[in-house]
């Protein structure tokens, strides 16, 4: 293996443990808010609101962090923002009220957000030829690691009590040195790439762009919706507890496999052509999910999470490719933002739900995946934009 080679594997291997390490901190408040909720005397709505509120600081401030790194540099947003988020939600357990938790959790949001567009673009940069796989790594990696921060918590809390859970600062601390040292981020050629390019150049792909943005915001709200009431449905059918426990982390898991074989996959093939099928098959896959019961029923709720989750880094890349000077702005609007649109869109799905039940809602959701289908002919193919040759193999 070449040494140019070896470098980009090293670049691709730190930045997608950064944010393994990183979403760890985002899992951590579904678990802990059963011993916040007596230490505080707080209700379930400002529970609920504890977690909104780390939510939303993470997803809706990427797009300002994006375009405040492509035009001032990225270092300090990539290694800063695991030691703000590891800092302040690692020690909200020590607070003394809820008003002080909920400040601690916005803060430690903003650090999420900081680290996302820059390291999304880091991930873009060095995965030369391979791009899409890159990002499909990055992208799993987070996956992973919100899945894994209840069971680092826990781990803590239950060994050495809530008021250690501070000790779970050490990761981020640690991830934060790292990148700080090791991460290529050649700020000095993207500063001038982006002088050549401002922002303004974004506006003939205005179409293709809302499209991208479009189907990113409709799966993430399939996949949140799903993943949000299936264990309810499972228990309201009398499924035990293990039961609707093991389809939820195999659903999860699933979608995390599908991203990473759809980095693979876009590297190869026609990538409108991906994101058109695989949304066709996503939906036809949950449709036989919510009309079955039993195993039937679960293989097909697996196989079309797997489906669902296959364009996951096409979307970005695209863009990234169409705006290689724009690529963290671009990758905060369709990774952070439009993630941010789509899980507020849950709290329809909850009503919905409350009015009509979770499989008919659910039934309902489906129809999101076939919208992303029809928006994927806006993928552009190969387009110049503003003057400037941006050749796509879509």
């Amino acid at each position: 293996m070449k040494g140019a080679e070896r470098l980009r594997m090293g670049q691709v291997a730190l930045v997608s443990t950064a944010h393994l390490t990183i979403d760890t901190y985002l899992g951590f408040i579904a678990v802990l808010l059963p011993f916040l909720v007596p230490l505080w005397g707080i209700s379930l709505t400002e529970a609920g609101a504890l977690a909104t509120a780390l939510l939303a600081a993470s997803y809706f401030a990427q797009p300002l962090f994006g375009l405040i790194s492509d035009r001032r540099g990225a270092r300090a947003f990539l290694a800063g923002g695991p030691l703000v988020i590891a800092c302040f939600v690692g020690s909200m357990a020590l607070l003394p009220s809820f008003e002080w938790a909920l400040v601690w959790v916005v803060a430690g949001g903003l650090g999420s957000a900081a680290f996302h567009p820059p390291a999304a673009g880091l991930a873009h940069r060095v995965g030369g030829h391979r791009r899409a796989l890159a990002m499909s790594i990055f992208l799993m990696s987070g996956f992973l690691g919100v899945a894994l921060g209840p069971l680092e918590i826990l781990a803590v809390v239950t060994r050495f009590g809530l008021a250690s859970a501070y000790l779970t600062i050490l990761p981020g601390l640690v991830i934060s040195v790292l990148l700080w040292k090791y991460a290529f981020m050649g700020e000095r050629a993207a500063a001038v790439e982006v002088r050549r390019h401002p922002i303004s150049d974004l506006m003939p792909a205005m179409w293709p762009l809302s499209g991208l943005w479009a189907i990113v915001a409709l799966r993430n709200f399939t996949h949140q919706a799903i993943g949000t009431f299936l264990p309810l449905m499972l228990k309201s059918s009398g499924s035990s507890v293990w039961a609707w426990g093991l389809a939820l982390s195999i659903f999860l898991t699933a979608g995390a496999v599908g991203g990473l074989v759809g980095g693979y996959l876009s590297d190869r093939f026609n990538r409108r052509t991906i994101i058109v099928v695989t949304m066709l098959a996503a939906a036809v896959c949950l449709g036989v999910f919510v009309a079955t019961v039993g195993v039937l029923s679960i293989a097909f709720l697996v196989v079309g999470g797997f489906f669902l989750m296959i364009s996951g880094p096409i979307n970005i890349v695209v863009a990234q490719e169409m705006f290689p000077a724009h690529a963290n702005f671009l990758a905060s609007l369709l990774m952070g933002f439009a993630y941010g649109v789509g899980s507020l869109a849950i709290i329809g799905v909850g009503a919905a739900a409350d009015w009509v039940g979770i499989p008919i809602t659910l039934a309902g959701v489906i129809a999101a995946p076939l919208i992303c289908a029809c928006l994927g002919v806006l993928v552009p193919r190969e387009h110049v934009y503003a003057g400037k040759g941006f050749p796509l193999r879509a």
